[in-house]
């Protein structure tokens, strides 16, 4: 195609286009998207709510996890003695011994066939926080699992 031929093509387009009938466009107004306004701390202490206090990691990770369940013993709590074997196959780490702590944590790491299976639970030595307990054992538990720790919720 020469130039010539390109060009005419172009006008004889511009000028079919120019004589077709106009099109008619209707507005059509869409629903506007609904979201919900969360701060950080909100997000974070939803994330914290849905961590699993028992799960299972394979032997690889379960080094790690556990290493990192006494930092949280040594860093955040007074009456940590260690950890005790509870069984042959069920070691457990606590600070129930000490009178200091607001809150009693119990870190059960026991033998599965997938590797070990965690099992974190806390509750409080003044009978009050019920739902504060159940905050701090899920944060412990998503940081013995994941490594992700949200001091910010950590009480006690």
């Amino acid at each position: 195609m020469t130039c010539a031929q390109f060009v005419a093509l172009v006008l004889l387009a511009g000028a079919l286009l120019g004589c077709a009938p106009a099109l008619h466009i209707e507005k059509v107004s869409a629903p506007l998207p609904t979201y919900e306004r969360v701060t950080m701390e909100e997000a974070l202490r939803e994330e914290v709510a849905n961590s699993p206090v028992s799960f299972v990691l394979n032997h690889y990770e379960s080094n790690y996890a556990w290493e990192r369940a006494k930092i949280f013993f040594k860093e955040h709590t007074t009456g940590f003695l260690g950890e005790r074997k509870v069984s042959p196959d069920k070691l457990l780490l606590s600070n129930i011994e000490s009178a200091k702590d607001k809150y009693v944590y119990e870190v059960e790491r026991s033998r599965s066939a997938e590797g070990f299976r965690y099992h974190i639970t806390c509750f409080s030595n003044e009978f009050a926080g019920l739902d504060q307990s159940q905050v701090n054992a899920r944060n412990l538990a998503r940081f013995i699992r994941m490594g992700q720790l949200e001091r910010s919720l950590l009480e006690g």
